[in-house]
C-alpha cells in the first residue's frame, strides 16, 4: 500500500514538473495547425489560394489540392498564365472565392460569396432547392458526377 502511494506521489510530482516546463528551459513549443482544401472548376492546377487580406498562400497540385496554415478567413483563388483545368487540359483564367469555414472553392462557393454568404438568396437566384444546395455546396463537384 505504501509503495502505491509513493508511486502516485512520484507520478504526480513528475507531472507537475513536466507541466511547468521542466528544468528551467525558457523555450516554448507551439504547434501549427494546417487546413487542406481543394479548388474545383474541373481540378485546377497551379492556381494560387490565399486567405483574403493576407499573404498566406499556397499553390494547388494536379488534383486541385492545397495545404495552408489554418486561419479564420475566407479563401481567394487567383489564376495565372500557367494555371490549367486538368479535366479539359486548357489554360484557366478566373478568380474564385469561398466563405470562411469552407475547404473547397468552386464557382458555386464564389456565387455564395457574391450574395453575402446567404444560402437562401443563392438558392432563390439559382432556382435550386435549398436543401439540395446545402448538401452539395461543400462537395467536390467532379466527384458528384462520377
Amino acid at each position: 500500500m505504501k509503495i502505491s502511494k509513493i508511486a502516485s506521489v512520484v507520478v504526480l510530482g513528475a507531472g507537475i514538473f513536466i507541466g511547468c516546463g521542466g528544468g528551467g528551459s525558457s523555450s516554448s513549443s507551439t504547434s501549427t495547425t494546417y487546413t487542406t482544401g481543394k479548388v474545383v472548376d474541373g481540378y485546377l492546377y497551379n492556381v494560387k489560394v490565399c486567405y483574403k487580406g493576407t499573404n498566406i498562400c499556397a499553390t494547388t497540385d494536379v488534383n486541385g489540392k492545397f495545404t495552408l496554415e489554418k486561419q479564420d478567413s475566407p479563401f481567394i483563388v487567383y489564376s495565372n498564365k500557367d494555371s490549367i483545368n486538368v479535366q479539359t487540359t486548357t489554360n484557366y483564367s478566373s478568380i474564385l472565392s469561398a466563405p470562411k469555414g469552407f475547404n473547397i472553392v468552386t464557382p458555386l462557393t464564389t456565387a455564395l460569396v457574391a450574395v453575402n454568404n446567404n444560402l437562401y438568396t443563392l438558392s432563390s437566384v439559382l432556382g435550386i432547392d435549398l436543401n439540395e444546395l446545402s448538401s452539395v455546396i461543400k462537395s467536390d463537384p467532379v466527384n458528384l458526377i462520377k
